[in-house]
């Protein structure tokens, strides 16, 4: 199971709660080492998850891939690589972060992985306008700061993944139209 992570990280838009969740359960189902990867596209790890993957021996199964260049082999740029293997990976894996300027914006990146058309786990702080978004398109989303259903996401997640029944969007990526129509809905004149 690939769950691909795209963009940048940071000490307040960790993979640590994602580091500490895949650590307890492979203490559960050690079997799922071998079945599982996290491969962050974009950026480097941040230094609290890097720690954490450290200190818990998990550097197998987090992998960096950093930034993507032009390839010399294909001739795809970066973004082009990028958006290939958003729609390759098993999941995408979007990681809100936990400040209060989380529960007022809506990451841009959440727009490409809804044009990607792969289930999405989605790591939300307080945004009921975003967690709406989500489960909207049959998304696992979990609260960025309760490690207790960060734990239970990626338990299901996988066992979806294992019985071959990740769920796909019931709603189709949001277009300009979308876009425009909600915004203006939302004003008021």
């Amino acid at each position: 199971m690939i769950i691909g992570h795209f963009g940048s990280l940071s000490n307040t838009r960790s993979l640590y709660p994602v580091v500490k969740a895949v650590a307890t359960l492979l203490e559960r189902q050690p079997e799922m080492r071998s079945k599982i990867r996290i491969h962050v596209y974009g950026g480097s790890i941040d230094t609290l998850a890097k720690k954490e993957i450290d200190r818990r021996k998990l550097g197998d199964v987090f992998v960096s891939f950093g930034r993507l260049e032009k390839s010399e082999q294909t001739g795809k740029s970066g973004r082009e690589q990028v958006v290939d293997l958003m729609h390759q990976v098993d999941c995408l894996l979007m990681v809100h972060g936990e400040l209060a300027d989380c529960r007022e914006y809506i990451p841009s990146k959440v727009y490409e992985y809804f044009w990607a058309g792969r289930p999405i786990i989605a790591l939300t702080y307080q945004n009921p306008q975003l967690d709406r978004m989500m489960h909207e398109r049959n998304s696992y989303v979990a609260p960025y700061d309760r490690e207790d259903q960060i734990v239970e996401l990626f338990a299901k997640a996988y066992a979806d993944w294992n019985a071959n029944q990740l769920p796909q969007s019931a709603v189709p990526a949001i277009g300009t139209r979308q876009a425009v129509d909600a915004i203006l809905s939302e004003l008021k004149f």
